[in-house]
């Protein structure tokens, strides 16, 4: 998370909309590695795939504060935090649930592989949208000569 922080900190200044972008690659590249947690066969290939999960994981959960406070006005942040925080409360708390649910019908191990859907839609909307949004907001805010 740090080398993702810096990192992005560091890109932002040159481009305003590149929290969002390296959300979604990180979302997006994160698949195969919980594919492999799942289906990698033994512990070796598990770990494998749990190391590279956490490692786009911190990349995304880096930004993900930063990329919403570069669009929203000060006013709403803490609003914000709190429902960002509610949202993952309820998405993280319902996760085990689901696995639970799918490892009845399909097993644990395909159970995790299918996790994976979750990322790929959630990075595929950023892409899709999200950036978009992001772009067009900065653009409107450098427009007026606010703050980006």
């Amino acid at each position: 998370m740090l080398i993702g922080g810096a990192v992005t900190d560091r890109w932002v200044r040159s481009r305003a909309h590149i929290r969002p972008v390296l959300q979604a690659w990180a979302l997006l590249l994160g698949v195969p590695f919980i594919l492999l947690t799942g289906l990698g066969g033994n512990l070796f290939w598990m770990a494998v795939g749990l190391a590279g999960f956490g490692f786009f994981r911190g990349i995304y959960d880096t930004n993900i504060f930063a990329a919403v406070f570069d669009v929203i006005d000060r006013q709403y942040q803490a609003t914000l935090s709190g429902l960002m925080g509610f949202a993952a409360f309820i998405l993280g708390g319902t996760a085990p649930w689901v696995l639970g649910i799918l490892k009845e019908h399909i097993g644990l191990r395909n159970g995790i592989a299918w996790l994976a859907a979750g990322y790929l839609m959630a990075g595929l909307v950023i892409a899709i949208w999200g950036i978009p949004a992001v772009k067009r907001e900065l653009g409107q805010r450098s427009r007026a000569g606010q703050r980006c």
